[in-house]
């Protein structure tokens, strides 16, 4: 393995409006003297993949801050299906990888306070109290890939025993009824 994603996917990515300000922020260090990562802020549609934003940053022993700005495009340029999400992901290379910075065994990097928020200013975070987490935190629906990917399975609890069919894309879907129709 060369690189290790951590990737939160937003489903419907018609809530982020054009020309919208949003800011990804989060804390890491590293036990390394510097080591690479980079944060994206991607978007799927019409079966195609888009950065939106990236940002490399070098990481390293002292506990660090980092923020990405993001304009959203334009978005009535794209045909967004069900299928489609916005994603917040942070690479890192790890072992055997190609590039000059990969993580021996025993070298760590770690992440604190990840949060995507709307305007330009990263505000600090403030947990929500845990009833209140656990419950945004119970879906509704989620897809869980059937790509060639190692994954590690952290999928949050469902608000009750899903309906689990395939989906057109290979993919499974976990549905616990939606609330309501989506609009795509």
């Amino acid at each position: 393995m060369s690189r290790t994603d951590l990737i939160q996917r937003i489903e419907n990515p018609t809530q982020f409006k054009s020309g919208e300000d949003y800011t990804l922020a989060l804390w890491a260090r590293t036990n390394k003297s510097s080591h690479r990562m980079k944060l994206h802020l991607d978007m799927t549609h019409d079966g195609k993949h888009d950065n939106l934003a990236i940002r490399s940053c070098q990481v390293t022993t002292r506990l660090t801050f980092f923020v990405l700005n993001i304009k959203m495009p334009d978005m009535s340029a794209y045909k967004l299906k069900e299928e489609d999400y916005v994603e917040v992901q942070i690479d890192v290379d790890t072992t055997n990888s190609s590039s000059y910075d990969s993580l021996a065994p025993g070298e760590w990097v770690e992440f604190y306070l990840v949060k995507l928020e709307k305007g330009r200013l990263a505000t600090p975070y403030v947990a929500r109290p845990l009833t209140e987490e656990i419950a945004e935190c119970q879906r509704y629906y989620q897809i869980y890939s059937t790509n060639t990917v190692k994954q590690v399975d952290l999928r949050p609890t469902m608000r009750k025993a899903p309906k689990i069919s395939k989906r057109p894309d290979g993919n499974y879907g976990y549905d616990a009824e939606l609330p309501e129709t989506p609009t795509y």
